[in-house]
């Protein structure tokens, strides 16, 4: 019995761990890092054959220096061997080092390799290896032309074969912090509130804070309209409105200082300080924001005063400008409870021309003269700030800006979209290591112009304010927020292009419309408004080899922001004109200083085509320890009895997930979720959703709870001051709060409708329609509420559709029982003007998408003759198509399709002849905007 048992388990031993042989090509390559191109197989990197000395080969893989490419062999690995060299297609000055490293420990290496020498063979012991390491270096010179063939490379071993290890990130020696505070920064108001600062971060009452703010110019938007926008950009996330005051639009004539209506800047700080809003005030002189002169008054060049310069004449000028802002800010500074945090001085100095050529001169003494006559003007602030791109920066007396646009221009992909720490930038002209990262510009969009047409993917607006932040940023400001209309006064148009539009497609449009960027930055600047004190103490981490070549699409861009053991990963798949894959089967490996953690612990996530993502590890939520999420914070409120609710969302293409440690837990209960337990570790594995609700009582006692949503949700989530208290409103229209109201709005809807967390106890009144249920019908832990507003048909009548000019006809009244009226205009031209009796009220620049103009603005003129609107014929034009860019240098005739359209009426027309000649309107839809205000009954 016992040799008839031993014969049933010989074939069993037999095959349980054959030999195998593993070629390095077969592998997936997709975690090898690497300083340019994506590792190739069976290909050198630049695309040619392997080939080194002279020498070809059949299989391998072609990779850059420098890098690397971990694999966990499970101790079943015996032998590494290959060929290695600097590839023949390489030109001078190609040199690279190959090592190879088991468990850390150095196996072999090759010594600098430089173009045409000799192959060399690697051999290499991996008996016992856990952990196999190939990394190439770039021998000391530069990474130039340093193509690195592993050529004929494979592993040999028994058992277990070999897998691509996790993505690693060593937070072990994470640099010190430097909070000595800065001195003659910060301020105190009247009501005991503090700022101040140190080389990290600001501070507001004794906490990290950061600045989230918007840019918005008063003189580009009417004035009416000031209150609805400020209320928009609230409940985006903001918490400062940042402003540039352009000299040019208040003094048009020498001496005449205007500060009415649009240019009531006064008022318009006002209104900002009344909705909570802080305010970045940006003076110049010299401004740019593509304005005339940069801003400057034309006099100044008529008069032949040196501008931007040392030239007594010119700070004669500035000082007058300063005193003048100075009278109308009185009493709106910080320091006398205003809203007025920080205000910037001068922009792109020395290294932006404009029309007339010169950038400037003076250097850090012309800074500091600008600073005396600010404060001397009464432009007394806590921080004083300058765009430091190339721009000298006073030592300690000022914030250097930094900034980034993916879209400003035709060219090349931009490197807005790698990791790397800009809190130890080394090509800056100033100590980096000195000043918070001060992301004050960041493009969210751009503005057409020439022949050049973007169209701004969403994503990419993400993806910029991510990386900004992901690289150290404890600053992030939005240029453009609030698009505009250049101002037009008494000697015209102030802007440096033809066009009257300064629409940058970003998170509010021209005519005051929220568009789909404005849903995808919520989740980046809610998540730094209210959690901006844990933040921004975390110093950035990045792997060894992060991936340095922006056209790369093999390479994981990753890297993370950490304080001791807590922290967050952030992950990009996003990169402008490129298309990156889908990635699966993420893990990472975290290292510590006394311990390591794994992300998730069994298996892997997998990460979209153009998404990004921020995930918690080792965080402190109410004295449970989150090991780590597969899900990303958003916002946090209160339920009425007080306890925290924070809100995460999972990204799209992950299974979310909550690993708990289980001794800091007395009870967790979950809902739209399964619960398990296994060893130390509790995990929630979530449904996202209205009803996903974690609730859990910490050891220490505290009480909270979790809400997931999808991220569909989240991107339609505010949190407003409404019914009495601070509630969650989800809704797939547009809502803003104030005095303790709501207001939900949609263009070319009638039937609105919001979700709120927690609900009002008491019913709910429309000032207008009908709601139908004022108790609220249940979705999820949120009570979700429809209002139905009457229909309206606005009186307006269009002519000529078909052709290159077409006809509005209407009065007022059109707008009568709306909040405005839009006409979505689809045209095929180079550009579209709307005019009237010869006069241009505003344009567009074709690049294939709908043109919507808003009317309220135009109320008064509807009363008068017909409006005009006038199609150019079509023209060559750079566009952006799907993240590619486009330039075939034909006239592209294809009208542009916009979606589907619940709107109030549509004129449309087949495209006539010869519309390479002419252009045409191809349709306009007239489309209302509804909107009503939502109160708590008693």
């Amino acid at each position: 019995m016992l040799a008839i048992v031993t014969l049933m388990f010989l074939p069993r031993l037999a095959t349980a761990a054959p030999d195998w042989t593993v070629g390095l090509q077969e592998l997936d390559l997709g975690r090898m890092s690497q300083g340019w191109g994506s590792p190739q197989v069976d290909k050198s990197v630049g695309g040619g054959p392997l080939s080194i000395g002279g020498r070809k080969f059949a299989h391998g893989v072609g990779s850059h220096a420098a890098g690397e490419f971990a694999l966990d062999l499970h101790g079943s690995a015996r032998r590494f061997s290959a060929w290695v060299g600097v590839d023949d297609d390489a030109q001078s000055p190609g040199s690279v080092t190959f090592q190879v490293l088991g468990d850390g420990r150095l196996l072999w290496e090759s010594g600098a390799m430089r173009a045409g020498a000799p192959a060399k063979k690697v051999g290499a012991d991996l008996q016992g290896v856990q952990r196999l390491t190939l990394r190439v270096g770039d021998a000391g010179d530069g990474n130039g032309m340093d193509h690195a063939d592993w050529a004929e490379a494979k592993i040999e071993g028994m058992g277990l074969q070999p897998k691509t290890s996790p993505y690693a990130l060593d937070l072990s020696k994470l640099r010190p912090l430097n909070l000595a505070p800065k001195k003659n920064w910060g301020g105190k108001n009247p009501a005991g509130d503090h700022l101040a600062a140190n080389a990290e971060y600001l501070v507001r009452n004794g906490k990290p804070w950061i600045m989230v703010s918007g840019e918005m110019h008063p003189a580009r938007y009417p004035s009416g309209q000031w209150e609805e926008q400020i209320l928009k950009m609230k409940a985006g996330g903001l918490n400062t409105i940042s402003a540039y005051i352009f000299p040019s639009m208040h003094e048009e004539d020498e001496g005449v200082f205007t500060w009415t209506d649009q240019r009531d800047i006064r008022r318009f700080v006002e209104l900002c300080a009344k909705h909570g809003m802080s305010v970045f005030l940006r003076v110049g002189p010299f401004c740019n924001g593509e304005c005339l002169n940069g801003g400057l008054p034309q006099y100044l060049h008529d008069q032949g005063v040196k501008v931007r310069t040392n030239d007594p004449r010119y700070f004669a000028y500035v000082r007058k400008w300063y005193q003048q802002v100075g009278r109308q800010m009185h009493g709106l500074m910080f320091k006398d409870g205003g809203p007025i945090v920080a205000v910037q001085l001068e922009n792109e100095f020395e290294i932006a021309p404009f029309a007339w050529g010169f950038a400037g001169e003076g250097g850090e003494a012309h800074m500091r003269v600008l600073k005396r006559l600010a404060i001397e003007a009464g432009l007394v602030a806590p921080f004083y700030v300058c765009t430091a791109w190339g721009s000298p920066v006073p030592s300690g007396e000022f914030l250097p800006g930094q900034g980034g646009y993916a879209w400003i221009a035709p060219g090349e992909p931009t490197p807005n979209y790698l990791f790397n720490d800009m809190h130890n930038a080394k090509q800056a002209k100033y100590d980096t290591t000195q000043y918070p990262v001060a992301n004050i510009e960041t493009g969210a969009g751009f503005f057409c112009y020439g022949q050049y047409r973007p169209t701004i993917p969403p994503e990419s607006s993400e993806a910029i304010a991510t990386i900004m932040t992901a690289r150290g940023g404890n600053i992030l400001g939005y240029y453009m927020y609030q698009g505009g209309t250049h101002f037009v006064g008494k000697h015209g148009a102030t802007g440096t292009f033809p066009n009257l539009s300064y629409d940058f497609q970003g998170p509010l449009r021209e005519f005051g419309q929220a568009n789909v960027i404005y849903d995808y930055l919520k989740p980046i600047n809610y998540f730094l408004s209210d959690f901006g004190d844990l933040l921004a103490p975390m110093v950035v981490a990045l792997p060894e080899n992060p991936v340095a070549d922006n056209k790369n699409v093999t390479g994981l861009r990753y890297g993370a922001r950490a304080h001791g053991d807590s922290g967050f990963l952030f992950l990009n798949n996003y990169q402008d004109r490129v298309q990156l894959p889908d990635r699966h089967n993420l893990q990472f490996e975290l290292k510590f200083a006394h311990t390591s953690l794994r992300i998730p612990d069994k298996g892997g996530f997998d990460l979209k085509q153009n998404q990004c993502a921020i995930l918690p590890f080792h965080l402190d939520l109410n004295g449970a320890h989150l090991n780590y999420a597969l899900a990303q914070l958003f916002t946090r409120t209160q339920t009425d009895d007080g306890r925290t609710v924070y809100v995460f969302f999972v990204p799209e293409g992950m299974k979310g997930q909550y690993v708990f440690d289980t001794k800091t837990l007395t009870s967790l209960k979950a809902k739209s979720a399964t619960v398990s337990k296994a060893g130390s570790r509790t995990t929630v594995s979530v449904q996202p959703g209205t009803d996903c609700l974690i609730q859990v009582k910490s050891k220490s006692g505290k009480e909270f709870e979790i809400l997931t949503l999808t991220r569909r949700q989240a991107l339609r989530l505010t949190r407003q001051d409404i019914f009495g208290r601070q509630r969650l409103v989800l809704s797939d229209n547009v809502v803003v709060a104030s005095g303790g109201k709501l207001r939900v709005s949609q263009i070319g809807g009638a039937k609105l409708g919001f979700a709120v967390f927690p609900a009002p106890k008491t019913k709910l009144i429309a000032a207008t329609g009908y709601l139908a249920h004022p108790g609220g019908d249940g979705d999820g832990v949120f009570r979700r509420y429809t209002i139905q507003i009457s229909k309206v048909k606005p009186d307006i009548r269009i002519e000529g559709i078909g052709s290159a000019e077409v006809k509005i006809k209407s009065s007022p009244s059109a707008l009568d029982g709306v909040n405005d009226v839009f006409l979505r205009v689809s045209y095929l031209g180079n550009e579209a003007k709307l005019k009237q009796d010869g006069t241009l009220l505003c344009d567009n620049l074709f690049n294939r998408t709908p043109w919507e103009i808003g009317l309220k603005r135009f109320r008064e003129k509807l009363a008068g003759a017909p409006l005009v609107l006038g199609v150019n014929p079509p023209a060559p034009i750079i566009e952006i198509v799907n993240n590619q860019q486009v330039n075939s240098g034909v006239t592209n005739l294809t009208a542009p399709k916009g979606e589907l359209l619940v709107g109030n009426y549509e004129v449309t027309s087949a495209p006539p002849a010869s519309v390479a000649d002419k252009g045409y309107v191809a349709s306009v839809t007239v489309l209302p905007e509804y909107a009503v205000w939502v109160h708590a009954g008693k």
